[in-house]
């Protein structure tokens, strides 16, 4: 965590004030308190060099200011003799060179600051992408755990209809409508259903009814039959324009039609949960429709699927 801006610039005076201390405290032990001018490179250079690698140019700049005061200040014993411009140029020669090093190693450092600045970030950026990352994937495992042990007990899924669609085919006359009932509460995920069979005067009476279904309708009105029959898809609350058929009925009806395409039958469900009526539900009952006449006996015999028909009119 980053110390907030008042701390530093505490800390680099509290440096700066440590640095000089202790040059200028040594210059008056060993020299007396020359400033050091007879000595190359002069000590009074290495605050600056400190300040510019730790801090940068602005630093530097400082540091570099603040020596060149103390050199001055011992202008008569750095050129004591000599014209204006020997003593000028003796005079601002050192303070040019540490003008010049201030600024050079400065901006290195500036130029350093700002990279590990920018690394910083990114680092967050990818840490945090990183962590987006690592949520996503644990939710696709969550995800991917449900669906595993939905599939495992989900009593509609495929591995089980096609058991009870074999057990209904091949089981014995008396038991054949307790295996149909099961092979179809399996697979409309619900006990609410009615499967009626249309007579050659469009009138649908019951033929099997699911366990939660013994208070619904015997017969069907002959109009919703007609409509039913019409429809190229199954109807459903889902869609709109087929709510009012679908009044005082159910909630979704499809058709079962024999070889040549006629309507031999319905299956209508009166009630189911919820999550079951989504934007799938009217494929997954036209499914239902095309498979279950070959496993119905509602005619004289057994009859394949029909192709799917477009609607008329």
């Amino acid at each position: 965590m980053r110390s907030p801006h008042w701390k530093r610039r505490l800390r680099v005076v509290a440096e700066f004030v440590l640095l000089y201390g202790a040059l200028l405290g040594a210059d008056w032990l060993v020299t007396g308190g020359s400033g050091f001018v007879t000595l190359s490179p002069n000590p009074y250079g290495l605050p600056i060099l400190v300040m510019a690698l730790a801090y940068g140019t602005e630093a530097g700049l400082v540091a570099a200011m603040l020596s060149t005061a103390v050199w001055l200040s011992h202008g008569e014993q750095v050129a004591p003799t000599g014209d204006y411009l020997e003593r000028l140029l003796g005079l601002s020669l050192t303070p040019l060179m540490w003008f010049v090093m201030a600024t050079a190693i400065g901006e290195v450092t500036n130029i350093r600051t700002r990279s590990l600045r920018r690394l910083r970030r990114d680092r967050q950026a990818a840490a945090g992408d990183a962590a987006r990352l690592d949520r996503a994937y644990q939710d696709l495992v969550d995800a991917n755990r449900a669906l595993q042990v939905r599939l495992a007990i989900d009593t509609a899924s495929p591995g089980r209809v096609i058991a009870l669609a074999a057990a209904a085919i091949s089981a014995p006359i008396d038991q054949r409508r307790t295996a149909l009932r099961d092979l179809l509460t399996a697979a409309t995920r619900t006990d609410d259903f009615t499967c009626y069979r249309v007579e050659p005067d469009q009138t649908a009476r019951v033929w099997l009814r699911g366990t939660a279904a013994g208070a619904r309708p015997v017969v069907l009105p002959k109009a919703f039959v007609h409509q039913l029959d019409r429809a190229a898809d199954p109807l459903s609350v889902t869609t709109a324009e087929d709510r009012p058929l679908l009044a005082d009925i159910g909630v979704a009806a499809a058709a079962l039609r024999g070889a040549d395409g006629t309507i031999m039958g319905c299956l209508v469900i009166h009630r189911t949960g919820f999550a079951t009526m989504g934007s799938h539900s009217s494929a997954e009952l036209a499914e239902i429709a095309t498979w279950l006449p070959q496993v119905l006996d509602l005619g004289a015999q057994p009859v394949a699927p029909a192709a799917s028909r477009a609607g008329r009119g």
